[in-house]
């Protein structure tokens, strides 16, 4: 078998988790999320579900991958010169939605995460240029979310959906110290949603949507401003619709959002007001939609949002570009192309080039994944880290990017599914095709001489027809064996014991004969006697000493009372084994001697 790509860090892992007690580990703990890491390695972009060593030490396994790649976590660091992806930097368990430079060659970070490069770190944190995670940790409860994250002097402006920071009640907005301490400034407010925060000089500008103070009486607002002591300040130039986000550059402030008005005039989505307030003819070309980012540059002001036209001009497909000088629109039209999803999330302008984070494949019929970079001519640059999943978030200090989403690996090859490691850590050429029904999913997957079982949610193998049931050798050729069920079930386990394979799960038929969702098949596919029957579905199945052991959200086995676990011997008779847990699911059964090891959602066995 050819080999590929270097794996040795992932199968370090799983060889850990086969290792001890066999297959306790594995059945147990092998659902495995590749953003719980310390350190990028290769890898797969979803859960790793089952694993089955072969004969010759090829570790098989299946999951809900779709590709291999550098297990980034969901944010990744490229250098500009090279292109490359930093391998130091640390993999980031969870979302990243807000990201800014520290001024020094590290980052702020915010999201809805738990871990930083294997630290704890709940929704925010920092990493140095190093790539190491500091000390700085402000506290914040798991269920709230930081949208966004800006930098003045020594102290971390940050918002979302905040409760709480240090033990500390507040509401959507809140500023610590690069020391991590909770500052005076937090204004409580009583409602609406904070969409982004601005700071010049001792002025605090605040944009969102329906904003109140608590206890002071006031109609809601789309904006306030505050002093850095944390005073309300009286300039208000009263937008009428959502703020989504402000920038002060020089004597000016922009604004972007979904209102019509602002400052008393007619400025609809896009705004340019003085210090003073009050607003200025620009532009005078607007989006004909919610603006959601702005960048400005030296010449023009970079928009995104979900607009697709600019009133009076025509097609500007969700990022725009217009002059600072004149207000009219340049050709910048990135995504005109563009035909399916498309969200644009973010816009950053230097160095003469333009960011663009967001949810999309291509750049005007370019294959793309989620990130573009871009001339202001609309010229689409080389530099393609191609992240698997959509970005929220990206920052640029001197030669580094830091882009951050919902991702889990960049670049590397397509895996539908199942994927092999060959004994020496690397990832083979091994890459059986299969058509997902839903989501790509490899519930369980044996190995028996030159021959790889698995089972799935899939309706064809290497594009013959296999209903949830396949077999390949390890060349990946799809083998005859071919036991058939009415439907591609939602969950499907299996068994290899003594040279029979047993079923378990959501199935009514097996080859055309009735099963109530446990069933035994031959090595050549053809339907075996034992039918012992069970209401309910089960979602594991395990064999050792003549002994079948069933688990999952069961009611009854061969006819007889069984809560979430059953015995059943090979000629298909119950057994007395009967535990009885208490209420939960059990997921995961592994026998070892004597002894059988659960694990699941359960709280007791009776």
């Amino acid at each position: 078998m050819k080999t590929l790509l270097d794996s040795r860090p992932l199968l370090r892992r799983l060889r850990a988790r086969l290792g001890f007690l066999a297959g306790l580990v594995a059945a147990l703990f092998l659902t495995l999320d590749v953003r719980a890491v310390d350190r990028i390695g290769f890898g797969p972009d979803a859960n790793v579900q089952s694993a089955a060593y072969g004969a010759d030490g090829t570790l098989y396994f299946g999951g809900q991958f779709t590709k291999f790649g550098l297990q980034t976590g969901s944010a990744f660091q490229v250098d500009l010169g090279t292109g490359g992806i930093d391998r130091s930097f640390p993999p980031i368990n969870g979302t990243v939605r807000a990201i800014c430079p520290d001024g020094q060659g590290g980052w702020y970070i915010g999201g809805t995460f738990s871990s930083v490069g294997g630290v704890l770190r709940t929704n925010l944190a920092h990493i140095d240029s190093t790539g190491a995670v500091t000390a700085w940790q402000p506290r914040s409860p798991t269920d709230d979310r930081v949208e966004g994250i800006t930098l003045s002097g020594n102290l971390v402006y940050f918002w979302g959906a905040i409760s709480k920071v240090n033990g500390v009640t507040l509401r959507l907005v809140a500023a610590v110290g690069t020391d991590g301490e909770l500052t005076s400034w937090r204004p409580l407010f009583a409602g609406g949603t904070v969409n982004t925060v601005a700071v010049s000089g001792t002025t605090v500008y605040v944009g969102g949507s329906f904003l109140t103070l608590s206890g002071s009486g006031a109609s809601p607002r789309n904006f306030m401003a505050f002093g850095t002591d944390g005073t309300l300040l009286s300039w208000d130039p009263n937008p009428d619709g959502d703020v989504n986000v402000i920038q002060v550059v020089g004597s000016s402030i922009y604004f972007g959002g979904s209102f019509g008005s602002i400052g008393g005039q007619n400025r609809p989505n896009l705004a340019e007001l003085g210090l003073d307030g009050v607003p200025k003819s620009w532009p005078t070309k607007r989006p004909g939609g919610r603006v959601k980012a702005i960048s400005v540059d030296a010449d023009n002001v970079y928009v995104a949002g979900d607009f697709t036209f600019l009133v009076g001009v025509g097609t500007r497909n969700k990022a725009a570009a217009i002059s600072r000088t004149t207000g009219l629109p340049t050709s910048f039209d990135p995504f005109a192309a563009n035909a399916g999803t498309l969200e644009v999330r973010s816009i950053l302008a230097t160095n003469n080039l333009v960011y663009l984070p967001g949810f999309f494949q291509s750049v005007s019929g370019v294959a793309q994944n989620h990130m573009a970079v871009v001339a202001p001519d609309g010229q689409l640059q080389s530099l393609a880290p191609d992240p698997n999943f959509g970005l929220w978030a990206v920052g640029i200090w001197g030669s580094k990017m830091v882009a951050g989403g919902d991702c889990r690996v960049c670049g590397g090859v397509a895996r539908s599914g199942l994927a092999a490691i060959g004994p020496n850590g690397v990832l083979t050429s091994w890459a059986p095709t299969l058509t997902p029904v839903g989501a790509y999913q490899v519930f369980s997957i044996a190995t028996s001489g030159s021959s790889v079982y698995f089972a799935g949610s899939f309706n064809s193998v290497n594009g013959t027809a296999r209903t949830g049931l396949a077999a390949v050798d390890q060349g990946g050729t799809l083998t005859s064996w071919s036991p058939t069920l009415g439907y591609v079930p939602s969950n499907m386990a299996m068994k290899l014991y003594n040279n029979t394979i047993y079923l378990a799960g959501g199935f009514t038929q097996v080859n055309g004969v009735g099963r109530a969702a446990l069933a035994a098949v031959d090595m050549s596919g053809s339907l075996l006697p034992w039918n012992p029957g069970c209401s309910g579905t089960p979602l594991a199945i395990e064999a050792t000493n003549g002994v079948v052991y069933i688990a999952g959200n069961i009611d009854s086995v061969g006819g007889l009372t069984r809560n979430g676990l059953a015995a059943v011997d090979t000629d298909g008779n119950v057994t007395s084994w009967n535990p009885n847990p208490g209420s939960g699911t059990i997921r995961s059964i592994v026998p070892v001697g004597n002894t059988i090891y659960l694990g699941g959602s359960f709280t007791n066995i009776a």
